[in-house]
């Protein structure tokens, strides 16, 4: 799956292998790299390791682990940072207010607002990629994780053809709702 630039996909079919063979290194390995496809780096580096427990001697576990020392990936802070911070400027309050009430979140109001909303779920969708360690880990993190699925969940029940025909964002609010399901 992760050939075919389907990283969902990858995952779940690696958690299944896994599920079955918890000591399939290979399994684990691909589990690692759809994690990694998907930004998940804390939970492709416990996949890795995990790898790297049975068989301390596979290379390809190895390299993967030492790929992590030279990349700059984001941080639980950039992800705080862009909830909490970023998001006034984006009028988040104003956005969270509309979701809450069917009558205003209409087919015209996403058609009207298309460039803002896009601004917003684009800023929103980077915090559905959270690592699931992190969530765990962090009860700040995993309320705005909370208002980000709500968010998406009310704006694809009450607009979704609106959605998709109006917003760039569309795909990555179902992928990151979809990630959000298999936490």
């Amino acid at each position: 799956f992760l050939r075919l630039n389907r990283p969902v996909e990858a995952l779940d079919d690696a958690d299944r292998c896994v599920s079955l063979s918890p000591n399939f290194v290979r399994g684990l390995l691909r589990k690692g790299d759809a994690e990694h496809t998907l930004e998940r780096r804390l939970d492709a580096q416990a996949s890795y390791r995990r790898g790297l427990a049975l068989d301390g001697a596979n290379q390809q576990l190895q390299e993967r682990l030492e790929a992590f020392k030279s990349e700059n990936g984001a941080s639980l802070q950039t992800t705080l940072y862009n909830v909490l911070f970023v998001s006034p400027h984006l009028q988040m309050d104003h956005l969270f207010h509309v979701l809450e009430d069917p009558e205003l979140l209409t087919a015209a109001y996403v058609q009207e607002n298309a460039s803002h909303l896009d601004a917003q779920f684009s800023c929103l969708t980077q915090t559905l990629r959270v690592d699931v360690g992190l969530l765990l880990a962090s009860p700040v993190l995993r309320d705005a994780y909370d208002r980000v699925t709500f968010a998406c969940g009310q704006l694809l029940q009450w607009a979704p053809e609106m959605v998709t025909r109006h917003l760039k964002t569309a795909p990555r609010i179902v992928q990151g709702l979809g990630m959000a399901l298999r936490c």
